[in-house]
C-alpha cells in the first residue's frame, strides 16, 4: 500500500524509471535483454533505492528483504504495481545478427 502523503515523490520515482527505461507516449516497451546488457541502466535503477524507500511502503518487497538476482527488475515491478501500472511480459522470437532465432522477453507498460 503506497504512502498517501508521498504521491508526488512516488510520481517522481516513476518518471525517473520511465526516463531510464526510455518509456514515453510513443514507446511503451523495454526488453529484459536490453537491461541485462546495460550495466549503466541497472546501476541507475539501483541508484533509486533511497528515493523508493522514502516514497513507498516497501517492507513486503522481496528485493529489499533478501538478496535476489535482478534486484533492479524487481524494483521496477514493485514500483509499477504500486503506481497502478500494468506490466505485461511477452516472449518474442527475433533473428539475431548471426541469423539464429532467440527468445526475448518484452515488457509492455500499460
Amino acid at each position: 500500500m503506497p504512502k498517501q502523503n508521498n504521491k508526488d515523490k512516488q510520481k517522481e520515482v516513476l518518471d525517473k524509471l520511465f526516463i531510464i527505461l526510455e518509456i514515453n507516449e510513443n514507446k511503451k516497451t523495454f526488453s529484459l535483454k536490453e537491461l541485462d546488457n546495460s550495466e549503466e541502466k541497472q546501476k541507475e535503477i539501483l541508484g533509486l533505492e533511497g528515493e523508493i524507500k522514502e516514497a513507498f511502503c516497501y517492507s513486503s518487497w522481496t528485493c529489499f528483504r533478501r538478496d535476489i538476482k535482478r534486484k533492479w527488475l524487481s524494483m521496477i515491478k514493485y514500483v509499477m504495481k504500486d503506481m497502478e501500472k500494468n506490466l505485461i511480459s511477452t516472449n518474442k522470437a527475433f533473428k539475431n545478427d548471426s541469423g539464429k532465432f532467440e527468445n526475448v522477453l518484452i515488457y509492455t507498460v500499460l
